[in-house]
């Protein structure tokens, strides 16, 4: 792996841009709380789980669960509050980590999520440039920040209050739950966290007014349904939850 990220750097043809990032490596049992604690694990900001490619998925996603029992047994990095991401390879498995593990790590499915990705986009030509543009590093991106001083104010409120993000969502910070697009008289509590699309995570700040008349909302034409015809080229294991 670590000749692999040289190789990319040194790349004459569309470099590997590290931008200061510094990559370390370790090899060791990432499910012994030994090998864990020689790489000060309690110390990072965030985990990130990656399944295994060449395993069976269900033997693969199997891992990943003592993975994260592995963490949630090792006290001094539960104490840390790291925010642990672990991927998983069959939808099916998912319920499994809240079974071990309630609220302890995001489960993120990457095969299940490219997959509607794909029957998206190829229902929604140019949804792919909207996807990468918001999902990149270049251009703006999608940022969590806490602003206390929206707190008591409904979701309406705030919409007009960034003049360089728009907001989009809200996290409750009772349940930890996102709320995407919520409705105009959602109520932001304390402690609750605005989901907006900026540039940067400091490019935008609140400024000192709040809604602005813009006349009545015009009607939503809702167009007939249509019959779609889509042709699938090749063949994945998860076909039918695609379907």
């Amino acid at each position: 792996l670590e000749d692999t990220i040289v190789s990319a750097v040194a790349s004459n043809e569309n470099p590997l841009r590290l931008l200061g990032t510094e990559v370390i490596f370790r090899s060791g049992n990432p499910l012994l709380e030994s090998e864990l604690r020689r790489v000060s694990t309690q110390t990072a900001r965030c985990v990130v789980s990656l399944s295994i490619e060449e395993l069976d998925p269900d033997e693969a996603d199997a891992t990943q669960v003592r993975q994260v029992m592995a963490l949630k047994a090792f006290d001094e990095f539960v104490g840390s509050r790291c925010h642990v991401v672990v991927e998983v390879q069959d939808v099916d498995n998912k319920e499994l980590f809240p079974l071990v593990a309630p609220d302890f790590a995001e489960v993120v499915v990457t095969h299940d999520i490219i997959g509607r990705l794909m029957i998206q986009c190829a229902r929604c030509p140019g949804l792919a440039s909207v996807l990468e543009e918001m999902m990149g590093f270049e251009g703006s991106e999608f940022y969590f920040e806490e602003w206390p001083e929206f707190t008591g104010m409904t979701f309406y409120d705030i919409t007009c209050r960034f003049d360089d993000a728009v907001p989009i969502g809200i996290k409750s910070s009772s349940d930890g739950q996102v709320y995407i697009n919520p409705e105009n008289d959602h109520l932001i509590n304390d402690g609750d966290k605005i989901l907006v699309l900026a540039e940067d995570n400091d490019s935008y700040e609140v400024n000192d007014f709040g809604t602005k008349g813009v006349g009545d909302v015009p009607t939503l034409l809702v167009e007939k349904k249509k019959v779609e015809k889509i042709m699938f080229c090749g063949w994945r294991r998860d076909m039918a939850d695609m379907i």
